[in-house]
């Protein structure tokens, strides 16, 4: 690294200074607080920040604010770093809105944290990236107050120690313990396996010894196994015989119990035969009361002309059409029922039709995929905008320390040292201010500008959130509206059945019986032409003609 320069504005003792380094070896000289460690603490300060120094120690004490800018090469890179001091009240800190870097006149709006972060990158020094921390390399290599150069001169392994941590050779030291460490470990381990291979040649010994005993072992268990096999065959042929036996044995018992099962049987054969030689007796005595009552039933005149067949099979349609009639009517109500309740939840959508909400749901989709691109392309606007205005704050700011330091300059140039009229030095401010002027214009323009889409980016998110609503309006609605167009179906369907139905529901006139005739006259005068030997089939009969309740 080659330090080109560095300006101090009220620093210390300095208001407002810039000391250029000429190539070669600099010799800073004056008495005891003539600001010879303030320029070293400046260094320190613009490239590392605060550290474990206080803010108090550099800025002026007569100054709300102060800054250093140092300008540094480093390899083929041109660097110019500045951080800034601000007082508010009781509080002094670094100034973020004023830190920068500049690497070949690319500026870099940085946090005090970045910058520092960024020049161990371009130094290369091997530190830690924490604000609080302070710079070894630079505290013990380049600038060590006096009293702490005592200390280190006169602690030879402090001395060692520090050197180690800022070249990085700690981590040997540590690979140093580490080895010793693990070359102890195998020395145990050497001694704990010479402890455990002493008696090797005895183990040796008792291990041939213990080898031809097992092989004595092996024949026997060889013969054991021969015997175990042939064993295990006339245990197999054994077994064997037994689940015969135990066949036979099931077989025996199955026989046994149907044994008992076919004389249970037959008992119950023998009653079922008594009862059945009682039950023909009784039926031959009812046949005889039977043929006794068909004789008297001869003699009875017919009250209606129709067959028995006939009847049995109208009773047979009105019942099952009377049923179908029930279930019509129940279904009539359960759909009126269901269908009230979905055009309740259905609203003002009951009335539309499928295709007609399938259209308006594609083109709600539609319309909000086209809003979601437009905002996509709105918050990149935003974003360059933000760029932009950050860039805008930092040019302001090297503009206003440019007019301070044009204010604060003597009669003489700082760089040529020839003579600076006020007419010069106002023209040099005035041009200033007029691109100052400018800047701030752009900044108030953007921040307008920024406005503007903002509340445009609102809107469309309003615009997206009521778009995604009527989405799932729509979808939540789509399959109440085909059950409504179905079961609407189902009920005009059904009314039809039931009219038809009821239609059918009507009793044949019977030329026998007079239209007038009720239910109660029809039945008064089959008993005057039955009489006492009306029989069960003819009262069926007159509970049918009743039960339909109209005559046609």
């Amino acid at each position: 690294m080659i330090i080109n320069s560095i300006e101090l504005q009220n620093i210390r003792s300095y208001d407002n200074e810039k000391i250029e380094f000429p190539r070669g070896i600099t010799l800073f000289e004056g008495d005891i607080g003539s600001g010879k460690s303030t320029i070293l603490m400046g260094i320190e300060f613009a490239l590392f920040g605060l550290g474990s120094q206080k803010p108090e120690a550099l800025l002026s004490k007569k100054a709300n604010d102060g800054s250093v800018i140092l300008n540094f090469e480093a390899g083929e890179k041109k660097c110019e770093v500045k951080r800034t001091l601000k007082r508010k009240g009781d509080t002094l800190s670094q100034d973020p809105k004023h830190t920068y870097l500049k690497i070949n006149d690319e500026l870099e709006p940085l946090s005090p944290t970045e910058l520092k972060q960024k020049v161990l990158q371009i130094l290369n020094f091997n530190e830690p990236g924490d604000p609080r921390s302070e710079s070894r390399i630079y505290r013990y290599a380049i600038f060590t107050p006096q009293e702490e150069m005592k200390e280190i001169l006169y602690d030879s392994s402090k001395r060692l120690e520090t050197i180690r941590k800022a070249f990085g050779v700690e981590d040997y030291k540590i690979a140093v313990e580490n080895s010793k460490e693990i070359l102890k470990l195998l020395h145990e381990r050497i001694i704990i396996f010479k402890e455990r291979f002493r008696d090797i040649d005895k183990h040796e010994s008792e291990l041939k010894t213990s080898s031809e005993a097992i092989s004595k072992f092996d024949d026997i268990t060889k013969e054991i196994q021969k015997q175990e096999k042939e064993l295990e065959i006339q245990k197999k042929k054994i077994l064997e015989s037994i689940n015969i036996i135990r066949e036979r044995q099931q077989e025996q018992r199955e026989l046994e119990t149907n044994k008992k099962n076919i004389e249970k049987q037959i008992n119950e054969k023998v009653v079922e035969q008594k009862k059945i030689s009682n039950q023909t007796k009784q039926t031959l005595e009812e046949i005889k009361e039977l043929e006794k009552e068909l004789q008297e039933q001869k003699r009875i005149t017919k009250p209606t002309s129709k067959s028995i067949e006939y009847i049995n099979q109208k009773i047979k349609e009105f019942t099952e059409l009377n049923k179908t009639i029930s279930n019509l009517e129940y279904r009539k109500i359960t759909l009126a029922d269901d269908i009230k309740k979905l055009e309740t939840r259905l609203g003002e959508y009951r009335k539309s039709t499928i295709p007609e909400l399938n259209t308006q749901l594609e083109n709600t989709k539609e319309d909000t995929l086209e809003t979601r691109k437009k905002q996509e392309t709105l918050q990149n606007e935003l974003k360059n905008l933000q760029k932009e205005e950050a860039r805008l704050e930092a040019e302001k700011g090297v503009k206003e320390d440019g007019i301070k330091k044009i204010s604060k300059l003597g009669s003489k140039c700082p760089h040529c040292e020839h003579e600076l009229t006020p007419e010069h030095k106002q023209k040099i401010e005035e041009q200033y201010k007029q691109e100052l002027s400018k800047i701030k214009k752009e900044i108030e323009k953007t921040s307008k500008e920024y406005t503007k889409l903002e509340s445009q980016n609102e809107e469309l998110e309003q615009v997206i959130s009521d778009a995604d609503n009527k989405i799932k309006i729509i979808q939540s609605k789509l399959p109440d509206l085909e059950d409504l167009l179905t079961k609407t179906k189902d009920l005009n369907e059904n009314e039809r059945n039931l009219k038809e139905a009821k239609a059918r529901n009507m009793i044949p006139k019977d030329d026998d019986l007079p239209e007038s005739t009720t239910y109660e006259e029809s039945r008064a005068k089959t008993k005057a032409t039955l009489g006492k030997s009306a029989t069960a089939f003819t009262r069926r009969i007159m509970s049918y003609i009743s039960s339909g309740g109209i005559l046609s």
